[in-house]
């Protein structure tokens, strides 16, 4: 017979060809990510993560005003499909079972680099394209994982670690007004909304997150070895990344990696040079060199 997906596709006029497929029936996760990366998302619902929570979410988000359609006793005689927005769907009484088809007309392309032009910069330092490529490679982000970007600044590596991290979280924590401001927009502006902004300085803005996979620290505001330290404690098998513009900050980051135990610890000085056109010629105009520094944390119970 048909599935409950086909059937609901089918009374929406809707299209499953691309359509992805969200499992939260008796399941831990969010919606965030899927509805941020594709234009239709299908979902079967129930438990703590119920229609209603799971509107509540989109609509906590920002994401309120997005189509849904709710469907409840899918080919029985009391059916019923509900089309509406996020936020009027979450007013609804649900029941434990039923499936939700959302749509996003607006959803980002999560395969496409961010470029430094796509992004809101104000007067906030940003992480060039250049590095911010190298740099989140190096992390090797999987789709599931819950990532911390400490120091997020405008979000420009934060919307990157997102794009990666599709079906996991991002934390960008951010301890200056003006930055946290230019995350909020630029979080709309690109669709991220796998990414949860978090306001405070580190080390203590990251003790109540969940457990890292992997770690970005872009700045530290002198507290490198603690930051580390924490990250490491949540996950004794930590991925990070650091980027340093001052030998001061490299000197404390390798410090930080060797002292704490961190092992396969590489370095690279990564110096760009964009070309500008001047007249009929190319200048060529050089950025600041940046250190990208990574290292995994070693298991001591292996």
């Amino acid at each position: 017979g048909l599935s409950s997906m086909q059937y609901m596709c089918a009374k929406c006029g809707i299209s499953y060809e691309n359509l992805c497929f969200k499992s939260l029936h008796g399941r831990t996760g969010n919606i965030l990510g899927a509805v941020s990366y594709h234009a239709a998302t299908f979902a079967l619902t129930g438990g703590e993560n119920n229609a209603q929570a799971v509107c509540n979410s989109l609509t906590d988000a920002g994401l309120g005003a997005l189509p849904v359609h709710l469907g409840e006793n899918l080919g029985a005689e009391n059916e019923r499909i509900v089309h509406g927005t996020a936020a009027e769907i979450a007013q609804l009484s649900c029941p434990d079972l039923a499936v939700l088809l959302i749509e996003n007309p607006r959803a980002a392309n999560k395969n496409e680099p961010i470029r430094d032009e796509m992004l809101t910069r104000g007067k906030v330092p940003m992480t060039k394209e250049e590095v911010r490529w190298v740099s989140v490679n190096r992390l090797t982000v999987r789709p599931t994982d819950t990532v911390w970007d400490v120091g997020a600044g405008t979000g420009a590596v934060t919307l990157e670690l997102a794009r990666k991290a599709s079906d996991g979280t991002v934390y960008a924590v951010e301890r200056k007004p003006e930055a946290v401001a230019l995350l909020h927009e630029n979080r709309i502006k690109l669709g991220g909304y796998n990414v949860k902004i978090i306001e405070g300085a580190a080390p203590e803005a990251l003790e109540n997150l969940s457990a890292p996979d992997c770690v970005f620290v872009g700045g530290s505001g002198g507290r490198m070895r603690e930051i580390l330290a924490l990250a490491r404690e949540k996950n004794p098998e930590v991925r990070v990344v650091v980027n340093a513009i001052a030998l001061e900050t490299l000197f404390a980051a390798q410090t930080a990696l060797k002292e704490l135990g961190f092992s396969d610890i590489e370095v690279t000085q990564l110096a760009a040079t964009r070309g500008k056109p001047v007249g009929a010629y190319t200048m060529l105009t050089a950025n600041n060199p940046v250190f990208i520094l990574s290292g995994r944390a070693a298991n001591d119970t292996k």
